[in-house]
């Protein structure tokens, strides 16, 4: 699943290709934020002269997603998994 992200910041070259920030927001409108390198989000390469937010995406697995038994309110489980890099993050 690719889940829609904002890049927000451009941090530099070193690593190559760069490295950005992003954000994203989940059901309950709290943001969250991924630093990685450019090609995990977009698939080209960025510098800090554009025009920032850019829309970008994440590769990402749902584990776990409904309703909850009290209060009805949505929640769901996302790992962070981008193929460029072996760690995870967990919501």
């Amino acid at each position: 699943m690719e889940l829609p992200v904002r890049i927000t910041k451009y941090f530099g070259d070193d690593p190559q290709p760069g490295v950005v920030e992003c954000e994203f927001e989940d059901v309950d409108g709290r943001t969250h934020t991924i630093v990685d390198k450019v090609y995990t989000f977009i698939d080209r390469l960025l510098s800090e002269q554009e025009p920032y937010p850019l829309p970008g995406t994440v590769q990402c697995e749902v584990l776990l997603n409904g309703k909850a038994q009290t209060g009805g309110s949505s929640f769901g489980f996302v790992v962070w998994n981008p193929p460029a890099t072996s760690q995870s993050l967990s919501y």
